[in-house]
């Protein structure tokens, strides 16, 4: 995808110059901005440069949402704005929420060392990564793509205990804290945390103490052998031959702490309304979910806030801006890092249109 994306950001680039000028505008801004942005995002989708939903909101309320391509193409089924698309390392806020309301709850101390809450790993890391090595991806393990173990059983993994099989054997690739590398094994582990500390299963906490509070009734778990409705289907490029390929056959037999959820736009807006209106987090929980600092300075960011997720077939993308109150969401179904070229430019949009407008 990298040809058609570096073509995609420069038409974003020339849209976006021509879309800005609103400085003698002073009536109906909101449905202005609405009308400008579809002008510019409308663009995208002619020669299927993106395939997604994109929705921007401000201080919580929705100011742009629209749908784009096809959820699945073989049954020329268009993409809806309360379609489901795998949201990928995306689900690893919610994850990271979890281990901070059982934080506010006293049943997690995020300094501790990870054998303060589980027997299963030897004592040379259960007594050195400590659960803020975990969230910040500085505990000293990376990905377990390569597991020989993963590999000849990654179709049987249905829990986390069925995770922690491997992962307990994996060793550290340097010492905790001591540098940051991003890593899936590290939120498989706070999934299996969240397990000991609550007592219920990852999936059912985070049902129970963010979702259903939430009300996000459109965010789950994929299940390989479930049936989900309104789901669209990832498409990535073969990297052999260029070919487009769904993405069914390698989705995860069922999602984890670490990924493979499916969630919606609205969804995630419902989730950041749910964080600023005090219904899942207390105001330190809050600092501490948008910190993007290991030192946990507990201060709210005064700049940009992104989260993002991929894989292939699947690219999301969150940001808040805490500088204009301008929340952006893209989901998309296609090639990973598609969404991100969107979300940067609809940022700057809504930058010049605050420096513009004050809005």
């Amino acid at each position: 995808m990298k040809g058609p994306t570096k073509l995609f950001t420069i038409g974003l680039t020339l849209i976006i110059m021509g879309c800005s000028s609103l400085k003698n505008e002073s009536n109906s801004e909101k449905k202005l901005v609405a009308e400008k942005l579809k002008v510019l995002l409308d663009s995208l989708t002619s020669n299927e440069k993106f395939s997604g939903t994109i929705l921007l909101a401000e201080k919580g309320n929705v100011l742009f949402e629209k749908a784009y391509g096809m959820a699945d193409r073989n049954r020329n089924i268009l993409n809806k704005i309360d379609t489901k698309f795998n949201i990928a390392s995306l689900g690893k806020i919610i994850t990271k929420i979890a281990i901070l309301i059982l934080q506010e709850r006293g049943q997690i101390d995020l300094k501790a060392t990870i054998d303060t809450y589980t027997e299963v790993f030897p004592n040379e890391i259960g007594s050195t990564v400590t659960i803020q090595h975990l969230i910040f991806h500085r505990s000293g393990w990376s990905h377990y793509w390569n597991n020989d173990y993963f590999n000849a059983n990654m179709h049987n993994l249905k829990s986390i205990d069925d995770y922690m099989v491997f992962i307990k054997d994996i060793p550290l690739e340097f010492k905790p804290g001591s540098q940051e590398r991003y890593s899936n094994t590290g939120y498989e582990v706070l999934g299996h945390i969240i397990e000991k500390a609550s007592g219920m299963s990852y999936h059912d906490f985070v049902q129970q103490n963010i979702l259903d509070k939430a009300n996000m009734s459109n965010t789950g778990a994929f299940e390989r052998d479930g049936h989900i409705s309104n789901v669209a289907i990832g498409y990535y490029e073969e990297a052999n031959n260029g070919q487009l390929m769904a993405n069914t056959r390698i989705i995860p037999v069922k999602g984890t702490a670490a990924g493979g959820s499916y969630s919606t736009v609205n969804d995630f807006l419902k989730l950041e309304n749910a964080l600023f209106n005090g219904k899942l987090l207390n105001e330190k929980g809050l600092k501490l979910l948008f910190s993007q600092s290991a030192e946990l300075s507990g201060e709210l960011p005064s700049g940009i806030f992104g989260v993002a997720g991929g894989a292939r077939g699947a690219s999301t993308n969150w940001v808040k801006d805490f500088g204009t109150s301008y929340s952006i969401f893209v989901f998309s179904n296609f090639d990973m890092g598609t969404a991100r070229p969107i979300s940067e430019a609809i940022l700057e949009y809504t930058k010049r249109l605050s420096s513009n407008h004050g809005l």
